[in-house]
């Protein structure tokens, strides 16, 4: 399986828009003819559809008219992925409070979260299938796979993840399908199974925690306990949507 691909971040504005965000070292491009309006596509994949087609940052708008910008990945699988987390070498802390998670941290155009409020947003949107993907420090191996299902609940619902069944015996059924139905804990908020501790405090990530282990190991900081799937640190790491 090929590994992630390491196109220079770029940032994408709508025609009319001169105002690039502070992003280091960020090229700003136009968007190309859309589908959509300039800056009112939904996700990447219409982004794609219209003809923008470079990987890098880009302005979409959610549910209830919300402005984000997002990651999107043009070059993999057909390209039109929109990136909800993204990590590259650990330069960014993944040891955040609820209201971080709920927020979104980090550089799109880097390491980062897109927020557990905008990944809920985006989510009820259509019906988007999950890729997710891994590869360990040393780059031993690495892991793509895909889910053909994936959705997430609101806050009062504690951004519970609802998703599909993986093909049998798939790498993604293994390591999220102990996520299905799981409150999101992070290090001030403890939602996971375990009573005798708090998993995203231990393991220094927030996470669909059932227990502290499975696919957990995306965004914390300490060696998976998984050693079928990760016996050393992993990096880089992301996980994209597509219809």
């Amino acid at each position: 399986m090929s590994a992630e691909p390491t196109t220079e971040a770029t940032m994408i504005l709508p025609p009319g828009n001169s105002t690039a965000l502070p992003l280091n070292k960020t090229t700003i491009h136009r968007e190309g003819n859309n589908t959509c309006a300039p800056g009112k596509c939904r996700d990447c994949a219409e982004i794609y559809e219209g003809g923008s087609t470079t990987s890098g940052v880009y302005l979409v708008t959610l549910q209830n008219n919300t402005p984000v910008e997002v990651y999107c990945d043009m070059d993999t699988d057909g390209g039109g992925w929109t990136v909800i987390q993204r990590r590259i070498d650990g330069t960014v802390p993944f040891n955040r409070t609820w209201e971080e998670y709920k927020r979104g941290f980090g550089n799109k155009d880097g390491e980062h979260w897109l927020g557990n409020d905008n990944i809920h947003l985006l989510t009820n949107q259509k019906d988007y299938r999950l890729q997710l993907f891994f590869q360990n420090k040393q780059k031993y191996f690495t892991y793509t796979c895909s889910r053909g299902f994936f959705k997430v609940s609101d806050e009062r619902n504690d951004y519970r993840p609802d998703h599909g069944k993986g093909k049998p015996n798939s790498n993604c059924d293994l390591l999220m399908r102990f996520t299905f139905g799981q409150a999101f804990s992070t290090v001030d908020r403890d939602n996971d199974n375990v009573q005798t501790v708090n998993c995203a405090e231990r393991y220094g990530g927030g996470w669909w925690y059932t227990n502290c282990g499975s696919s957990a190991f995306l965004n914390n900081q300490r060696e998976s306990k998984n050693r079928k799937f990760c016996p050393i640190k992993v990096k880089p790491t992301s996980l994209k949507l597509k219809p």
